[in-house]
């Protein structure tokens, strides 16, 4: 039988088009195969496959051949020098997707400090491990490797912490060592002196002192020497005042138990400062200075103001700040040219609403007292300054007087018998019913009668500047006060 002969040339091995055509992305992200089109075998086939457009084509390539006959080793598969085609274009720029920015290379801290450039670091053979980086501080030193073994407390840090504190900081001396020393062997020092002391002591030499001039001490005076000193000197500023006519005179800070004569100024003086005295009482005195405008007596220990004060009529200006003033009596508030009074840090708890009477009050100082509420009087008054701070106004104390108090029978009947007009049918009344009905004040809401303190209540108002402050209204009867509140 005849052997068989091959009657055409052996096709050239198929070419695995997968690893040189690159697989597409749908809309969606995932990966699709290329479709092989009909007819592509062969060269044909590897011919279509190769791109011709311009793109950047990752393709490793050995640089020897290691199999024979000119074939490149891939592994387990094997290509032909000649299936590969060189054809494509590499651009000179990347055109797919932007890559990462490009860090720069970080310098070792070692490096960038100057001291440590030129300083071995000195680390144990245990620290130092492969994949590691030791990072060095500014001043290295040697690392000691010497580790205590851990152990379980039964107490917390803290006190375990102060437990170990005691124990490095406990000597370990367990016998005191004591030295007998002799006092012969100290040297005696006698006390050191100042120079002016020895000088003193020493005494002046008889024969070269001629003169001796110098201030002695002051000797103790008693208390009716020194009232009588003090009281010296005012009457001589008072004899200076009348001497060259001022009508200005300051006693300030004479501790003065009591005020010298000063009817000599009684004509002309117009300023008296008797503040930072001893004072005990309003001094009478000067009550009988009728042409004094201003009176100052500041930081005195006086507690009430007597009823003379009346006769200053002229009187513009009263500073009575930092006494024991407890109460504000109403002739006060008489003076008919007073503008500013100032009894700020006193003991005051109440002001009368005589102070509606003050009619040319323009600056009023209430600062510093223990006031709760205002009078409704203030209301009327032309103020331009009110001062009410550090008092007890503010709304926290108010609910104490939001309360109404029932008002006395008494009260009630003298004002039933006045408005009902008794006295015509009654005209023989008996003495002590008189007197009650002669203690009448004026009503607050309806401008009436008001017998006693009437139904006190509060009720609260902006002042011109705005400031949110309780005052205090008197009403002679119930339906007096529900008619002013609605």
């Amino acid at each position: 039988m005849s052997e068989l002969k091959l009657l055409r040339r052996p096709l050239p091995p198929k070419v695995e088009t997968a690893l040189l055509i690159p697989k597409r992305k749908d809309h969606k992200g995932e990966d699709k195969e290329p479709k092989e089109r009909p007819g592509d075998s062969g060269d044909a086939g590897v011919k279509g496959s190769i791109s011709t457009k311009t793109h950047q084509i990752l393709l490793a390539l050995p640089d020897s051949i290691d199999g024979p006959s000119g074939t490149l080793d891939y592994g387990s598969g094997s290509l032909p020098l000649d299936s590969i085609k060189r054809d494509f274009i590499i651009p000179p720029q990347a055109t797919g997707p932007p890559s990462f920015p490009l860090q720069k290379r970080r310098i070792p801290l070692r490096l960038k400090l100057p001291t440590l450039k030129f300083r071995r670091l000195f680390l144990p053979s245990d620290f130092t491990l492969k994949g590691h980086t030791a990072v060095v501080t500014r001043t290295s030193r040697r690392v000691s490797a010497i580790h205590k073994k851990p152990f379980i407390s039964n107490f917390n840090y803290e006190v375990r912490s102060t437990q170990l504190m005691y124990e490095v900081l406990r000597s370990d001396q367990e016998e005191v060592n004591t030295i007998m020393l002799p006092m012969p062997d100290f040297p005696f020092t006698v006390a050191r002196k100042p120079e002016r002391q020895l000088l003193t002591d020493q005494g002046p030499d008889s024969d070269k002192l001629s003169h001796i001039s110098g201030a002695g001490c002051r000797p103790q005076l008693g208390p009716e020497e020194e009232e009588r000193e003090l009281m010296a000197k005012a009457e001589m500023a008072v004899r200076c005042c009348l001497m060259h006519e001022r009508t200005g005179l300051s006693l300030k800070a004479y501790f003065l138990p009591r005020v010298p004569d000063l009817s000599a100024l009684a004509d002309f003086l117009l300023y008296l400062n008797l503040s930072f005295n001893d004072l005990r009482l309003f001094p009478l005195e000067v009550c009988e200075l009728k042409k004094l405008q201003i009176l100052k007596l500041r930081n005195n220990p006086i507690e009430s103001i007597p009823e003379d004060i009346k006769k200053l009529t002229d009187l513009r200006t009263l500073v009575m700040s930092f006494n024991l003033l407890t109460e504000l009596p109403p002739w006060v508030f008489m003076l008919p040219n007073l503008e500013l009074l100032d009894v700020s840090y006193n003991e005051l708890e109440y002001i009368t609403n005589a102070v509606s009477n003050a009619r040319s009050l323009s600056c009023l100082i209430l600062e510093g007292n223990l006031l709760y509420v205002l009078p409704c009087g203030i209301l009327k008054l032309p103020l331009k300054r009110l001062k009410v701070e550090n008092n007890f106004l503010h709304p926290l104390f108010w609910r104490e007087f939001k309360q109404l108090q029932p008002q006395r029978l008494t009260d009630m009947a003298s004002l039933c018998f006045v408005r009902n007009k008794l006295r015509e049918r009654y005209p023989k009344i008996p003495g002590d019913i008189q007197k009650l009905l002669g203690r009448c004040g004026t009503c607050d809401c309806c401008s009436g009668p008001l017998y006693g303190e009437g139904l006190c209540f509060l009720r609260a108002y902006r002042n011109i500047y705005g400031l949110r402050l309780p005052y205090a209204f008197s009403a002679c009867s119930p339906s007096c006060y529900a008619n002013f509140v609605t």
